[in-house]
């Protein structure tokens, strides 16, 4: 009777689109390494936390985000934040403390995997109690043979599963293509769907993903795809013409931008504590922020 008698129209679980992302979900975005998912991910991140729909995805509300990444070090992710506010009109860390408030939060960890890795994701839910959670790629947390099906359901069913349901986060994960086929061929025939097992690994990571998205280039230069390739049409993704779409074309301009803040970022350091498995010290973005944007998963462990 409970199920006959559920509001669809009106799910309190919902947090993007249209049911596209409910509470507990997950989210896998594909790409070529170096074709700019970390971007993409501070785009959404940001745009969804100040309340943005991007390329037509709404947030029922502001989302807050837990950005996760082992990739990028301290002065890419300023760029990628800078160019990201400055597309939006942010143009000064006043501004940003503003607009941002305590929704947006970036970790940097690239040690700890496996069980250890869900440790320490599990204390800082709890810390920033996120929306959404970005891990920045699945590749660095995984910390086994993502080809096999036990592994792979091993760290996403029985490790990150829990926490979801516990708290209800939204995982949205980076993840690599394999390399390129020697077939220039090879995916001429996929269809729509099939896209969603373009991920490196088992295709358990497609099973367990609510959704799916891969960014692909494009024969011109500068210019991209987005293809949602699993429960597209739930999203309720526009082109920019603002018809629907599953297939978003755009240039590469995901928190690019040349635009900086004019004050700069004023940074601090706090302790000597490990960044990228090293020694060092830890910087925190500052601009009088009511929260911690920047640091490393040790800080929390301590």
């Amino acid at each position: 009777a409970k199920l006959m008698k559920f509001d669809t129209e009106n799910d309190p679980n919902n947090l993007l689109g249209q049911r596209w992302l409910c509470r507990g979900g997950s989210c896998l975005f594909v790409g070529q390494s170096g074709i700019g998912k970390s971007s993409l991910a501070m785009q959404m991140a940001v745009s969804w936390a100040l309340g943005k729909e991007v390329f037509g995805i709404k947030p029922v509300k502001p989302l807050k985000s837990l950005l996760i990444q082992a990739e990028n070090d301290f002065g890419d992710v300023s760029e990628m934040l800078r160019g990201t506010l400055g597309g939006l009109g942010i143009k000064t860390p006043e501004e940003a403390t503003s607009a941002l408030q305590d929704r947006f939060a970036i970790v940097a960890e690239s040690v700890q995997t496996g069980e250890e890795f869900a440790n320490a994701v599990r204390l800082l839910v709890a810390k920033h109690k996120p929306d959404l959670v970005w891990l920045d790629p699945l590749l660095s947390f995984i910390g086994d043979d993502i080809s096999k099906q036990d592994v792979c359901s091993y760290f996403l069913r029985n490790l990150l599963n829990p926490i979801a349901h516990e708290t209800g986060v939204v995982w949205m994960m980076m993840h690599h293509t394999p390399k390129p086929s020697t077939d220039p061929k090879s995916k001429s025939g996929w269809n729509a769907t099939d896209h969603s097992y373009a991920g490196t690994g088992s295709s358990e990571l497609t099973n367990w993903a609510r959704a799916v998205c891969v960014l692909q280039s494009t024969k011109d230069e500068g210019r991209f795809v987005l293809r949602l390739a699993k429960r597209a049409n739930r999203a309720s993704a526009t082109d920019v013409e603002g018809g629907r779409t599953n297939l978003i074309q755009t240039p590469r301009c995901f928190g690019r931008t040349t635009t900086t803040l004019s004050q700069g970022l004023r940074l601090r350091v706090s302790g000597q504590l490990r960044l990228g498995g090293r020694r060092g010290e830890v910087l925190f973005v500052g601009m009088e922020l009511h929260y911690d944007l920047f640091y490393t998963v040790s800080h929390i462990l301590k």
